[in-house]
């Protein structure tokens, strides 16, 4: 699934804007989308691919700072 996912989304094109940023598509989405098309095969994946675009910035001042988060229980709730 992850092959044909990647194999869609390197075939979609990018509309290209004069805008401050390139961008790039979103593959957590793509990869969604192709799920849920092998569930509906009738739906448009290329196009759908093409909303969910992210503007790549080069140099950015704030990294994102990646956290993992752990598994909180919920034992103390039934007490």
């Amino acid at each position: 699934m992850y092959n044909f996912s990647m194999q869609i989304a390197m075939g979609v094109e990018i509309k290209k804007n004069s805008t401050q940023y390139l961008y790039q598509i979103n593959y957590t989405r793509a990869f969604s989308i192709c799920r849920e098309y092998f569930k509906h095969p009738k739906c448009a994946v290329k196009d759908l691919i093409q909303n969910f675009i992210l503007p790549v910035r080069p140099n950015r001042a704030d990294q994102r700072k990646i956290k993992v988060k752990h598994f909180v229980g919920f034992l103390y709730q039934i007490a």
